[in-house]
Order: C-alpha cells, then structure tokens, then sequence
C-alpha cells in the first residue's frame, strides 16, 4: 500500500499520467463538471447490487477515496459473507484490475494489479459505476454505484463500513 502511495504522482486529473510502482495508468475521462476532485480522506459511499439475483442482494458500504481495489476486493467479501475463494475483477470504462500475477496464473496480459490503484485514480470526482466480477465459473456480476459521502453524513463514520443491506 506504501508503494502506491509514496510512487504516485500527478494529481489524478483527466490527462494526467498516474504513475505507480508497476504500472502507469492514463485517465481518459474527464471528471464530472459538476464535482470537484475527491481527497485522499474523502469518503465515497459505494452502493452495491449483486445483479442477475432474486430475491435482491445489495450492500453499502463507506470506504476512503484512496482505498485501493485490492483492499475494495477484501471489503466486499467481508460485506457479502464470502470467504475469497475465487478470482475476481474489477471493470472501470476500459479499465481491467485484478489479483497479482503471482496470485493469479491465469491473468490477462491487459489487466493492472488491483494493489496498484486506487478507486479515486480511476474515479477522480468520486463518482462512477465500477462492475465487480466474482467466481468467473458462476459469474457473480456486481454494479457497484459510487458517490462521494456529503459531509453532513461523515459523524461517526469510520471506514471500511458496511452501512446498509438486504438480502443474503
């Protein structure tokens, strides 16, 4: 986590070359207009629906702009119940993240290492939609809906949290 961190530079602004210990990331989207870039201590909410299920299955949780997907990947399990037992990826616009190679011999050539980014690199303003892939032989599809956290709601709020859900 250290080495995404202290390796990175640019400013995660649309353009700009976000440069990590192994991989260098080019944001292509611009950010919402009407959103300002999102800090590292910002606080994103994250509404989760595990699609192609009934009865539905949603969770929502509050997580820092700087947390990393690999750390996203190991909040989601906690949330949903589940004990990391297969691979996964996560798909933002073109972007592909999953586990590190050495975890993961089966890997596409084109995927970064979810250890390597940060949801606020990819998401700048902290707004977006990330689909989050789990267990490839049962295709567990999720629409993760992400927004900044307004201010008034941060009171007592300690992230990772899981604030919200139903079903499963």
């Amino acid at each position: 986590q250290g080495a995404v961190r202290g390796d990175r530079t640019g400013a995660g602004r649309a353009g700009d070359a976000v440069m990590t210990k192994h991989m260098k990331v080019v944001l292509k989207e611009k950010p919402d207009s009407k959103g300002a870039s999102v800090a590292e201590l910002d606080l994103l909410e994250l509404a989760i629906v595990l699609k192609n299920c009934e009865p539905r299955v949603e969770r929502t949780l509050v997580v820092y702009a700087e947390t990393i997907f690999g750390e996203l990947h190991e909040h989601i399990q906690a949330a949903m119940g589940w004990e990391n037992a297969h691979l996964h990826e996560f798909v933002i616009g073109d972007h592909h993240l999953g586990s590190d190679p050495d975890d993961d011999p089966y890997r596409d050539g084109d995927m970064s290492n979810e250890n390597d980014v940060r949801i606020m690199d990819l998401l700048p303003n902290g707004k977006g939609t990330i689909r989050y892939i789990y267990d490839f032989g049962d295709d567990w599809i999720h629409e993760i809906k992400v927004k900044p956290l307004a201010k008034n709601k941060h009171t007592g709020v300690k992230p990772p949290v899981c604030t919200g859900g139903k079903g499963a």
